[in-house]
């Protein structure tokens, strides 16, 4: 119980902390007069590397499965961009909104073609929004989703012993 209470802890830290962090990136991008481009794309940094410290603290603590983990971020991320989104929401009359994250949602893009999948999204003229909460529970469900199948694989060809 004590593991739980200090993971909700260290939780609740990392969403306290990358407000932060975001000021911190903001006021030094004012400072070296960095493009608005640039600043967004150190705040994801420094976001995805905040959640990585999180998740790898969260591993050691409840003794996952590091391999299985490991590659539930990356098939999440993978099957966003592959999955299109079904119906985007109109903000402007040539304006798009598309959200895309599997099974939640964590992606929103903001833009003006009219494509459905996330590739033909990725420039830095469209607005983008990543949600953490959403991607940890997305990483969180593939992992437990894996686990259940390599459970299922591994007990259906275990060797059968004959003893006599």
């Amino acid at each position: 119980m004590r593991n739980y209470f200090i993971t909700a802890l260290e939780f609740l830290l990392v969403f306290l902390v990358s407000p932060i962090v975001g000021i911190i990136v903001v006021f030094i991008s004012s400072i070296l007069h960095l493009s608005i481009d640039v600043e967004n794309m150190l705040m994801y940094i420094a976001a995805f590397i905040l959640l990585g410290v999180f998740l790898y603290r969260l591993t050691k603590r409840h003794q996952l499965n590091q391999i299985i983990f490991a590659t539930a971020i990356p098939i999440v991320f993978i099957l966003s961009s592959l999955i299109p989104d079904k119906a985007p929401s109109t903000i402007h009359t040539a304006k798009y909104e598309y959200t895309f994250g599997v099974p939640l949602p964590f992606i929103t893009v903001h833009s003006e073609s009219n494509a459905s999948f996330l590739l033909q999204h990725v420039s830095f003229h469209h607005s983008f929004g990543i949600n953490a909460f959403p991607f940890l529970l997305n990483v969180i469900i593939v992992y437990f989703v894996m686990m259940y199948i390599r459970k299922v694989f591994v007990r259906r060809h275990k060797p059968i012993s004959i003893s006599s």
